[in-house]
């Protein structure tokens, strides 16, 4: 919305973020609370999803472009969840987003890596 009004702000940003990071806690919990998932099914991929989003976060913050980087970004894993609610088949979905979450975290690192390395060697010359 606030894009749309053109009123975007750095706490609007930062708002936004937390956000979605509380609406992940609230499903998944859900899932787990009514029992639609096994419970370590779904703690898996609350765990898996909120280190994506740290991931970007925390290097985005050392200088790395984390943008579009990794398989399942927040978009890809509401589409499986809601293929797999569509599909009855949640707990599957539900660990189908843990694994993508978790090759993610470790695309983000290696991009991190990479970024953060290549800085380094060009502050030496």
């Amino acid at each position: 919305m606030a894009r749309l009004y053109g009123e975007e702000s750095n706490f609007g940003a930062f708002l936004d973020s937390v956000l979605d990071r509380v609406s992940e806690i609230i499903v998944y919990s859900g899932l787990i609370y009514s029992k639609l998932v096994e419970w370590w099914v779904g703690l898996a991929a609350l765990s898996a999803s909120l280190m994506v989003s740290y991931a970007r976060a925390r290097g985005e913050q050392l200088g790395a472009k984390m943008k579009g980087v990794g398989i399942a970004e927040r978009p890809e894993r509401l589409l499986i969840l809601a293929a797999a609610t569509l599909l009855d088949q949640l707990n599957v979905g539900v660990l189908l987003i843990a694994l993508l979450s978790v090759i993610t975290v470790l695309q983000r690192i290696m991009r991190a890596r990479s970024m953060m390395v290549n800085v380094q060697h060009h502050d030496k010359e």
